[in-house]
């Protein structure tokens, strides 16, 4: 849905551009677009902006892996209530090229919180062992 929204928003305001940068001649009439970087750098800055978000806030789904170790048995991990709640951009560049318009990103940050949780059980000879641990997990991810 919201990149339809996107789509529509950003095909609305070429047209715009287009209209009123139509240029006339005594040849055949055809239409041009002329945008400039201070344009670029709009479009950069607002597609930016509607990216994070639509993407924040965003619930991962669980995740839940078994193993079994050998000689000592299985240990059960546990990620859950993942959440992508925050997204950060420090410097991002637009360039238009032959082939279309590239956009980078650079210095972006992403805040990830969760819940995790482990357990550990086998048996010892004769009576069974079982070790377990829980607790939150805050992790932020920085990009150069």
């Amino acid at each position: 849905m919201a990149k339809s929204s996107l789509y529509v928003q950003l095909s609305s305001l070429l047209l715009i551009l287009a209209i009123l940068t139509t240029t006339e001649s005594n040849q055949e009439s055809h239409v041009s677009v002329d945008i400039s970087n201070k344009g670029l750098n709009f479009i950069k800055d607002y597609l930016i902006k509607t990216a994070i978000s639509s993407l924040v806030p965003l619930e991962l789904p669980l995740i839940d892996k078994n193993i079994k170790i050998p000689f000592l048995g299985y240990v059960d991990m546990v990620l859950s209530d993942i959440s992508l709640y925050e997204i950060g951009v420090s410097y991002s560049t637009v360039k238009a090229g032959d082939s279309g318009v590239v956009i980078a990103v650079s210095g972006a940050t992403a805040n990830i919180s969760m819940q995790w949780k482990y357990s550990y059980s086998s048996w010892s000879w004769f009576f069974p062992i079982e070790i377990s641990d829980q607790g939150e997990a805050s992790v932020q991810v920085y990009t150069q």
